[in-house]
């Protein structure tokens, strides 16, 4: 049966993405990042910061974070206030790195 919303041409999806929602209570420490994943955190709820070395940003409601695979990853609630946030998990197709040579 023809699905109009069924995907024809595997090369327009990353490999894979995975998503979620939650309310977090501790801190998420990655020194090394999560490769291949690239890392994208929408905040839903004030009382969180995340951090680089040297640096430190509280969060506000709508900031948005992108980590890089290799970024270092510092993040979470501040203060043992519940932080809720989405985020979603993607590992781009090779050919897409390219693209995602974004300045740091």
């Amino acid at each position: 049966m023809y699905d109009p919303a069924a995907v024809r041409n595997r090369d327009r999806v990353p490999s894979y993405i995975w998503t979620g929602h939650q309310v977090a209570t501790a801190r998420v420490i990655r020194p090394k990042g999560i490769r291949p994943n690239w890392h994208l955190i929408l905040t839903l709820s004030a009382g969180a910061s995340f951090r680089q070395p040297g640096f430190e940003r509280e969060l506000a409601i709508g900031d948005l974070i992108l980590f890089s695979p290799d970024c270092h990853q510092d993040y979470g609630p501040m203060d043992r206030r519940p932080w809720e946030n989405i985020y979603a998990h993607v590992a781009p197709r090779p050919h897409w790195h390219a693209w995602m040579n974004w300045p740091r």
